[in-house]
Formats: C-alpha cells, structure tokens, sequence
C-alpha cells in the first residue's frame, strides 16, 4: 500500500513538470522477499509513461485524458477513458456501501479485521468519484 501511495504521489509530481519532460526512477527493496522492484516515470507535454518491472511484459501510459495499459508481448491494449471510470465507479460503490453497512454491525474486534477495507475507501467516505483539478503544467489531472 505504501509503495502504491508512493507511486501516486510521483506520479501526481512527475506530470507537473511534464512541460519541460522529465524522467523520474525509483527502486524499492522488498525486505521480506529480499526483491528490488524498479519504477520509470517519464513525463512531457501532458503525456505520461510508467514503468514498473520489466517494461517488455506490460506499461501503462496516460495520454489524450485516457490512460492506455499495454501489454507489448500479447500486443494489446486497454483504454480506460472518463466514461469507463465512471462506469466502474457507478459499478462498484454499492458494493462499497453494502460492505460499510455491514461493518456498522460487527463488533469492534470484528471491525478491526476489517481496516483493510475501511482504507481502500479511504477519505472518500466509501464512494468512487471522479475529481478534476489543473495541474499547473497547461492540462487537468484526475
């Protein structure tokens, strides 16, 4: 999760200074499974390239307000544009308010349990929704 929030977060930095373009890596090291696993990040004009692990199997890439996973091996390609992401989330957070109706019932150690869950709503207090803000680089991020 922390290495996930991480990635956002270089993310959300690398496509501010994607007008100049810039390249960011990061290498985290796996303790436990004593694995290094590398990130690329590469930013201009609006566009965005990550790489995580070896970029041959799979990479995803965020262009014309779209963000395109692509698979160079099978040569294919997913496009997940504003409408999918919405469908998903419309999809999705019954789901989200069923599960958070539930946890209201359980008892505490029970809900304890359940803190997963409760952090993959996160601050959005159990709903998916679609936000906008202008990312000083000349477009808007989502």
């Amino acid at each position: 999760m922390l290495f996930r929030t991480f990635c956002l977060i270089a993310m959300t930095l690398a496509s501010l200074a994607a007008q100049a373009g810039a390249v960011l890596k990061t290498k985290v090291h796996d303790i436990a499974q004593n694995k290094d696993s590398a990130t690329l990040l590469y930013a201009q004009d609006g566009n965005l390239r990550v790489e995580t692990g070896d970029p041959q199997k799979s990479y995803a890439v965020f262009s014309n307000d779209a963000l395109y996973s692509i698979n160079p091996k099978d040569k294919t390609y997913t496009t997940l544009d504003r409408a999918a992401i919405g469908k998903m989330a419309d999809q999705l957070n019954p789901a989200l308010k069923q599960l958070q109706e539930q946890m209201a019932k359980m008892s505490p150690e029970q809900a304890d349990r359940c803190a997963v869950a409760q952090a993959a709503c996160g601050e959005t207090g159990g709903e998916l929704r679609q936000t906008r803000r202008h990312s000083g680089a000349g477009a808007d991020v989502q």
